[in-house]
């Protein structure tokens, strides 16, 4: 568990929680741990006591807590997802599902201080890469459509909100048969 990318986002609330004693939040880690994975064999190295919480999460971040690490997860990720589709010719897309998966790592890469202003340059022809054709063509359609005068059009945020509609629609029509 703790080698997962969304530990240390879930757990944090705990970890940052004055109010809750190191005894209990030692308890809280040993039960958040797979049994016998590498996490859960650092975690159960310590005895559970309030004095080695802080060593077994100062030992658990050295181990899993690497944002460099858990950034470079989240961009081959997306890289295989734009593998996938380009292998699946584009034709079976699940738009609903793709947004959801895309909007959860790019908010993931925000978390970890990667924000759309530095990196939309970089993360923009990624997603694109990964809409099915047609959804890329109404996104360039759209884009030549408006205003020229327009200063950064091509940006991530305007893709993603580009696409969440769509998505819905698609998500909609698929559960009512319309």
């Amino acid at each position: 568990m703790l080698d997962s990318p969304l530990f240390w986002s879930q757990f944090r609330k705990i970890h940052e929680d004055t109010s809750i004693p190191n005894e209990v939040k030692m308890q809280y880690l040993l039960q958040a741990v797979v049994p016998k994975t590498k996490a859960g064999r650092v975690v159960e190295s310590f005895p559970a006591t309030a004095e080695n919480y802080p060593k077994a999460i100062a030992q658990s971040k050295v181990r899993f807590g690497r944002d460099d690490l858990l950034v470079q997860i989240y961009v081959r990720d997306l890289l295989s997802m734009v593998m996938k589709n380009a292998a699946s010719g584009r034709t079976k897309t699940d738009l609903p599902a793709l947004y959801d998966e895309l909007e959860a790592k790019i908010r993931a890469l925000e978390n970890l201080g990667r924000t759309q202003e530095k990196y939309g340059d970089f993360l923009s022809p990624l997603v694109e890469s990964c809409l099915p054709e047609e959804v890329l063509v109404a996104w360039e359609r759209s884009r030549n459509i408006k205003d020229a005068s327009e200063v950064e059009d091509r940006s991530l945020e305007k893709l993603m909100s580009f696409i969440n509609p769509l998505s819905v629609q698609l998500f909609c029509f698929n559960i009512f048969n319309i």
